[in-house]
This record gives structure tokens, sequence and C-alpha cells, in this order.
């Protein structure tokens, strides 16, 4: 899941590079702030959006993530299915082979 975000962090800053993201019609700069003001907003819009998406991304996959191994409900589903594949002793062939070596 790291690699993605790491992959998408790269082809995101790549489409930033190469000026996809600007509109057809360039907008004009307000009259009221400086260019200097205007060029490090728009340079640290980009250099902080990939970042605070990444964030973003990652924080909804943790919490959908612990949610669904925390729920209740499906803890139950994993544990029957477990059960119907235990082995013909009564034993998980995992643990078996594990607790074996002691």
């Amino acid at each position: 899941m790291f690699l993605f975000f790491v992959f998408f962090f790269l082809v995101y800053m790549f489409v930033i590079s190469t000026g996809v993201h600007t509109t057809a019609r360039p907008q004009a700069p307000s009259t009221f702030s400086p260019p200097w003001l205007i060029s490090a907003s728009s340079s640290l819009v980009t250099l902080v959006l990939p970042f605070f998406f990444l964030i973003v991304l990652y924080c909804i996959f943790c919490i959908i993530f612990f949610y669904i191994y925390t729920c209740p409900g499906l803890v139950i589903l994993l544990f029957l299915f477990e059960s119907r594949s235990l082995g013909a002793r009564g034993h998980w062939r995992g643990r078996e082979a594990v607790t074996s070596h002691f």
C-alpha cells in the first residue's frame, strides 16, 4: 500500500511539472497582491497539496482497515470460516506446522 502512495505521488508530481493542471485560459492575477506572493502561494500549494492528499488517503485507508478488522460481525464470520477449514484432527495446519518445531 505504501508503494501505491509513492507511485501516486510520483505521477501527481509529473502531472504538476508538465502543467496539465493549468486551465486553457490563464487567469489574470489580482492587482492587490504582489507577484512574489502569487508565485510563492502557487508553489506552496503545488508542494503541499500532494502530501496533504496522500495523508488524507492514508488516514481513510487506516480507518477502513481498522474498522473492518475490529467489527464484531466480521470477526465472527472469519471465525466461522476458519472453523470450516480445520484439519482432520481439529488442528489448523499452519498452527500445527509452527508448533511442531517446539
